[in-house]
């Protein structure tokens, strides 16, 4: 099982109560050093502190600094790779240079199906997607669960139809469920 944009590891210990073996990728510092800690003694969850990409890179990750009544860990789910998404005159904006992984590439090198891929990646899902389904890695995955952002960065309202549209089209419907959450 797959936790693209794990955060502190909610989702992922649910997964690990299963007897799954998860990878939980997780790119922001604080909330990696949580789940680093939460699951150092269940060796079936693997936490890599990367984002999840179309490609290996290195990108800007922007959080919001701690504010109005929100504090450090709060701020982590706004996180995002997302050129402009953060832009605000209530906070300030952390920004911190992040590896990310090829999820096409890191699917592949498993060598075995993936049964569940949660992904949370706050507006990178419209690349990440479209990329599994350009090299076939989708067939790899029985079933994708995400969060769209296009409510939260209305830039990726076209895009996020779009990728509806193409899962429509391709009858991946009962595979990637785009409303979850």
């Amino acid at each position: 099982m797959l936790d693209c944009g794990a955060n502190v590891g909610d989702i992922s210990s649910k997964l690990a109560r299963t007897g799954a073996t998860v990878y939980a990728f997780e790119p922001n510092p604080l909330c990696f050093d949580v789940i680093t800690k939460r699951f150092a003694l269940m060796p079936k969850v693997h936490c890599l502190h990367n984002g999840v990409m179309d490609r290996n890179c290195v990108l800007n990750l922007s959080t919001p600094e701690p504010h109005a009544g929100f504090d450090s860990l709060e701020t982590t789910v706004a996180a995002s790779f997302n050129v402009g998404a953060l832009q605000s005159p209530d906070y300030a904006v952390k920004v911190e240079r992040i590896e990310c992984i090829d999820i096409d590439a890191f699917v592949r090198q498993l060598g075995k199906r993936v049964r569940l891929m949660k992904v949370d990646i706050e507006g990178a899902e419209i690349e990440v997607l479209n990329r599994l389904m350009d090299t076939g890695a989708i067939d790899l995955i029985d079933h994708v669960i995400v969060e769209t952002h296009e409510e939260q960065m209305p830039h990726l309202v076209a895009p996020t139809q779009a990728l509806r549209g193409r899962i429509e089209s391709l009858g991946l419907n009962n595979k990637i469920c785009l409303d979850w959450y």
